[in-house]
């Protein structure tokens, strides 16, 4: 691949998943932005602390769009300021932890999510255009790896968003406490603790939400792989090459081997200049699946880093010509 922005150079998303973690991220985003904005309302302009009197400056805090919380409308916040600090705090975080979980957790469960269902669904749906472009017609993914591999993706991501909840809860605990006993103005308060909220749930939810489709996305491709026992010798494909004349001859040319195969997967990168390092490095190389599933050989995301695009495609080569296996260290 050129090394510079020129017209072999595409940018593109192997998943093709980027409208799906648009709208879960937004989804995730808008809950706490929409904490922001009641907060907004109840320190700014009803001074629930009894901050006036060091100065109300309006903060400039951005309006959410409507809906932005996907219809999460937060509760105000009830703390009375001539109350102990102590008291004040922990009011504070009882409300904060209450709107977490209705504006953030609220439309998923540990045991539900549909984004990623959606997301297992389209791994699924794209493994049988592969299979079928190398002429293998595709089985069906049994019910009980489907469901097995949704319900640990889905109880994965739910204890992530939890952490990120309990990240911005001890922040803003931290912010709070430190700012009341310093006395600071009302708008102070409000910029540490929207600043806080955003950088930590905002952006944390916004990359977990990333992640978890992308990386449950190539889980459903690679269900449907095995399942379909892709053992036939022939032609890897590479479903968005955007420099073809990389590719050697002997990836372009069909072997007719009879020995021993073994179910393979190759690994395709977004093609393009924002691919890191490291999935670059992994591009044009081939594990065998079983040792994915051991955790011996990468898996986007999960081998990888936060944000990955890249996914997995059959590559049904012999065994022999199998380059060495990744190591995690590296």
């Amino acid at each position: 691949m050129s090394s510079s922005a020129d017209s072999s150079t595409t940018s593109i998303d192997p998943t093709r998943t980027q409208t799906l973690r648009e709208r879960y991220s937004s989804r995730l985003r808008g809950g706490y932005g929409a904490i922001n904005a009641q907060l907004r309302k109840d320190i700014s302009e009803r001074d629930v602390f009894g901050l006036d009197e060091n100065g109300n400056e309006q903060l400039a805090v951005p309006t959410n769009p409507p809906n932005a919380g996907g219809n999460f409308d937060p509760e105000p916040l009830a703390v009375s300021g001539d109350t102990r600090l102590s008291r004040q705090v922990e009011a504070f975080i009882t409300w904060l932890h209450r709107q977490q979980r209705r504006g953030v957790l609220g439309p998923i469960s540990r045991q539900y999510n549909s984004w990623l269902v959606e997301a297992y669904n389209r791994g699924v749906t794209q493994a049988g255009t592969d299979l079928r472009q190398l002429g293998v017609e595709p089985a069906d993914v049994p019910s009980s790896r489907r469901n097995q591999t949704i319900d640990e993706a889905t109880a994965r991501h739910y204890t992530n968003l939890e952490g990120v909840i309990g990240a911005v809860e001890t922040e803003t605990s931290k912010e709070l406490n430190e700012a009341l006993i310093a006395g600071v103005a009302a708008y102070l308060l409000l910029r540490r603790l929207t600043d806080r909220i955003k950088k930590i749930g905002k952006t944390r939810a916004s990359t977990h939400a990333h992640s978890a489709v992308v990386r449950t996305y190539n889980e459903g491709l690679l269900d449907r792989y095995e399942a379909s026992g892709v053992q036939r010798v022939g032609a890897e494909i590479e479903l968005e090459v955007s420099d073809p004349s990389r590719l050697s001859p002997e990836d372009t040319t069909s072997s007719s081997r009879e020995s021993k195969r073994e179910k393979i997967v190759r690994w395709l990168t977004a093609g393009d200049l924002k691919v890191c390092p490291e999935c670059r490095a992994l591009q044009g190389r081939t594990w065998p699946i079983s040792e994915i599933r051991a955790g011996k050989a990468p898996l986007p995301v999960r081998d990888t880093h936060y944000r990955c695009r890249c996914r997995l495609v059959p590559d049904i080569r012999d065994a022999t010509t199998m380059p060495r296996t990744y190591d995690k260290r590296r």
